[in-house]
């Protein structure tokens, strides 16, 4: 049975890594919320930006991905969705839109002490790597941080808990 794999942590806690590899490993293909994000709408981004803004984009954004995951899911193909999923209604929102289809959901839950995160998001506006899409200060750290919630054990039936730090 084809699986949406969502990846969901707090900022910093390596989720666009894990993705990259995961989607290696299992032949997968990848959408990433900041690829998506940077290419349609940043470059148009009002100054300053506001969460409002953001969020409604975002949603689009994962409309899209959906859409498109649903074609691929339907050929056989697994895919990895790559879009942030801090927040528990974000979690919940997107369950309940992928709920009716036939396909499995497997969240991989990823997190790390919040000192370890941060050195990463810093070390990360610095050295830009692969999967880097945009500079996160830490202003936006602790906006973020404030919203995420961890995955709760009755969130989904399939959960792999990962402790980045550790790797």
């Amino acid at each position: 049975m084809p699986t949406i794999h969502l990846i969901s942590g707090p900022v910093g806690v390596g989720k666009t890594t894990y993705a990259l590899k995961l989607a290696k490993e299992i032949g997968a293909v990848r959408f990433s919320i900041d690829d998506w994000m940077t290419e349609l709408f940043f470059p148009d981004m009002p100054d300053p930006m506001t969460y409002e803004w953001a969020v409604e984009r975002a949603k689009r954004c994962e409309a899209r991905i959906q859409a498109v995951s649903l074609d691929i899911l339907a050929t056989g193909k697994d895919v990895i969705w790559d879009i942030g999923l801090m927040e528990f209604d974000q979690r919940k929102r997107i369950l309940a839109n992928i709920a009716p289809t036939p396909y499995e959901t497997h969240i991989h839950a990823l997190d790390a002490p919040i000192e370890v995160r941060r050195q990463r998001v810093r070390q990360r506006n610095i050295e830009k790597p692969e999967g880097y899409a945009m500079t996160v200060s830490d202003d936006i750290f602790d906006f973020m941080e404030e919203r995420s919630t961890p995955v709760a054990d009755d969130e989904t039936t399939l959960i792999t808990r990962v402790d980045t730090a550790k790797s």
